[in-house]
């Protein structure tokens, strides 16, 4: 079965106090990966895309899980693994994971990619492992540690990843958050910023991690890496809105109707749309901001679509439903995962196949049960066709 994946007010000074082992290392190339899990919904911009895919046995369990790779710009989607007669089903394979892949994230040098693994005796602990971009020398970079939990968002650097951690200490039911730094060349961590409770990493951009104050008067700051206070109200909250970030954007959503507020962090320029949709702001998902289109998503159920992307012309403000919808069931769009210059990567359709599971236990009569596993299909298309509405796919 295929699956498909960061500002406050300072009310008082040692509330916001940078730990003393904090980082001290001040970087300037900080983006937000999308790693496809909980994410995935949101638009990756890049020629290449990495997923992964289940593998099931004819008994319906999970053997093991094949990191693929989709070059958009070609149309070729293959395993992460260049050995030929490569049968991919064992650690020899560079697209072999025996655990399932929480989140994928890459950068110019690096694939990384976390999970629970099973082999451990105590499976709590989040696993982050690194390998190169084409799967060779991977290594076991970081494991979660006993009272610690990673939360939320995502930065990446070429050298760093940026997280939320909350801390337990062994003697203490108290929780401390915090911001912290993983060493992507040694695994080695260090604490960033102490979070207050009502606090959590946001986005990240250049030289920049934002964090989203939202108890109270919900409010947004920045900091750089080395912990240190910029921006203590860098853009406007409006009550109730619900926001993103997302590259250069800042994109904030308020209701009814449903009106979205885009600001480049560049030039802090905006662009305010209304969209004339009755949606609450909950049930709004943004998924990016492109040349000429923004794409989100609003809970309708319009005659029975479901989850329906819609598309805005930044030009002339005009809203309109994604047209083009999956073959098997019509009720569902075919939501954009990935995308380049001139093409779109979407999920094409959802087959459900029929299993026969033998009987759990052979020396007894017994009918073989049957179970339905889903398979994703994926497909690119030009992003004029997918604006027009024109059913030119390559189905991969």
């Amino acid at each position: 079965m295929i699956k498909i994946l960061l500002l406050a007010f300072l009310v008082f000074l040692s509330g916001c106090s940078q730990p003393e082992n904090s980082s001290e290392l001040i970087e300037n190339d900080l983006t937000m990966p999308v790693y496809f899990n909980t994410d995935r919904r949101r638009s990756v911009e890049n020629d290449i895309y990495y997923g992964y895919e289940d593998q099931i046995t004819s008994t319906g369990d999970t053997t093991h899980y094949n990191i693929f790779v989709v070059d958009i710009a070609s149309g070729a989607k293959d395993y992460l693994c260049s050995t030929p007669g490569c049968t991919h089903s064992d650690e020899s394979c560079t697209s072999y994971y025996w655990f399932k892949p929480e989140h994928i994230m890459y950068n110019k040098n690096h694939l990384i990619i976390s999970g629970f693994d099973s082999r451990d005796e105590d499976h709590s602990g989040l696993k982050v492992f690194v390998s190169d971009l084409n799967g060779e020398n991977r290594r076991d970079l970081f494991k979660q540690q006993n009272g610690e939990t990673l939360q939320g968002n995502f930065a990446l650097s070429e050298s760093s990843l940026y997280y939320e951690c909350h801390r337990t200490a062994p003697d203490s039911l108290n929780t401390e958050k915090y911001i912290m730094r993983m060493d992507l060349a040694t695994g080695e961590t260090s604490d960033v910023y102490k979070l207050d409770d009502d606090e959590q990493m946001e986005g990240a951009y250049k030289d920049r991690i934002y964090i989203y104050k939202y108890g109270g008067i919900k409010k947004l700051y920045s900091i750089t890496t080395d912990g240190k206070i910029k921006d203590k109200k860098p853009f406007e909250l409006s009550s109730g809105s619900k926001i993103v970030f997302f590259n250069e954007y800042f994109v904030q959503a308020t209701s009814s109707p449903l009106t979205l507020e885009v600001t480049n962090i560049d030039t802090g320029e905006k662009e305010t749309y209304s969209t004339g949709i009755e949606c609450p702001v909950e049930s709004y998902n943004f998924q990016f901001v492109g040349e000429d289109v923004i794409c989100f998503t609003a809970r309708t159920n319009t005659d029975g679509k479901l989850l329906t992307p819609h598309l805005l012309n930044r030009e002339t403000g005009e809203v309109f439903e994604a047209v083009l919808r999956c073959p098997s069931d019509p009720r569902y769009a075919m939501d954009i995962i990935a995308q380049n210059a001139d093409k779109y990567l979407v999920i094409y359709d959802y087959i459900d196949k029929k299993v026969m599971v033998p009987p759990s236990r052979p020396s007894m009569p017994q009918v073989p049960t049957e179970i339905t596993v889903t398979e994703t299909k994926y497909a690119i298309i030009s992003k004029a066709d997918y604006l027009a509405g024109k059913a030119n796919f390559n189905v991969l």
